[in-house]
C-alpha cells in the first residue's frame, strides 16, 4: 500500500509539473499599412481573429499607417491559419472636447476621422488573411463608406 501511495504522488507530481505550463503556439510575422481613401490611417487598432478561436494578435498603425502583429510577446505575429480582420479607431484624449456640454461652435476644430461600423465586426469587415511563414505585408484599404 504505501508503495501504491509513493508511485501515485510521482506520478501525481510529474502530471502537475508537465501541465503547469503548455508551450505557446508557434506565430508567424504579420506586418502591413492601413489606409482610408488611400491615405495613411493612424492610430488604429489592427486585429486578428482566427477562425478556430485560438489568440487574437494586434497590433497599432503609426503616422504612416504601419503595423506590426503581436500575439504573445510584442513583434511575434499571428498564430498560423484563417484570421478575419478588425480595424478599429478611437479617438485620443487630447482630440476629445474637455466637457462634452460645450456648445457645439466650441468644439475644436479638428474633425475626428472614424470609420464605417462593419470593419469593427469579424463578420462584416470583409478582411481576412491566412496566417503562413513568409506572409507579404498586408494592405487594408478601407473605405469611408458604410
Amino acid at each position: 500500500m504505501q508503495r501504491f501511495c509513493s508511485i501515485f504522488l510521482i506520478v501525481s507530481g510529474l502530471v502537475v509539473t508537465g501541465c503547469s505550463k503548455s508551450p505557446t503556439p508557434r506565430t508567424f510575422p504579420v506586418t502591413g499599412q492601413v489606409t482610408l481613401e488611400g491615405s495613411p490611417l493612424k492610430d488604429a487598432t489592427v486585429m486578428l481573429q482566427p477562425a478556430d478561436g485560438g489568440s487574437f494578435g494586434y497590433g497599432i498603425t503609426d503616422d504612416d499607417g504601419q503595423f506590426i502583429i503581436s500575439t504573445f510577446e510584442v513583434g511575434d505575429g499571428a498564430i498560423p491559419g484563417l484570421h478575419g480582420i478588425i480595424v478599429e479607431l478611437q479617438a485620443t484624449e487630447n482630440e476629445m472636447p474637455s466637457n462634452l456640454e460645450t456648445p457645439q461652435n466650441d468644439v475644436p476644430s479638428k474633425q475626428l476621422q472614424s470609420l464605417p461600423l462593419r470593419y469593427s465586426k469579424v463578420e462584416t469587415s470583409g478582411l481576412e488573411v491566412d496566417v503562413v511563414d513568409g506572409l507579404a505585408p498586408l494592405a487594408l484599404n478601407l473605405s469611408s463608406v458604410e
